[in-house]
């Protein structure tokens, strides 16, 4: 399924409640890619870096939420996107990296 028509089938409330969690998500995932600009490392390098970061941080808010999450477009009601906002706000880039730290030491 695309994601146009994904859009098309959350209503109008959803839409705006996932904009308001990815408008406070994305901080938080830019963050951990954020990569000097220095010598030696590539484009499809820093690419590859916010992908992670990404799928990273999508996987530890799936990790406290109890939901099967590839993607913020996947949390289906108002009352998730409430409970994914509040989640996001009590983070910060150290508590993300400490749960990957331990789920990849497991």
């Amino acid at each position: 399924m695309s994601r146009s028509r994904k859009h098309t089938r959350a209503g109008r409330e959803l839409r705006a409640a996932r904009a308001i969690v990815e408008g406070e998500f994305e901080p938080l995932w830019r963050c951990a890619a954020s990569v000097p600009h220095r010598p030696g490392i590539s484009e499809l390098e820093r690419a590859d870096l916010k992908a992670a970061a990404k799928a990273t941080a999508i996987a530890w808010l799936a990790d406290r939420m109890g939901l099967a999450l590839a993607s913020l477009d996947d949390l289906s009601s108002v009352e998730d996107c409430r409970r994914a906002f509040a989640t996001i706000r009590r983070a910060t880039l150290l508590t993300v990296r400490a749960w990957a730290d331990e789920r990849e030491a497991a």
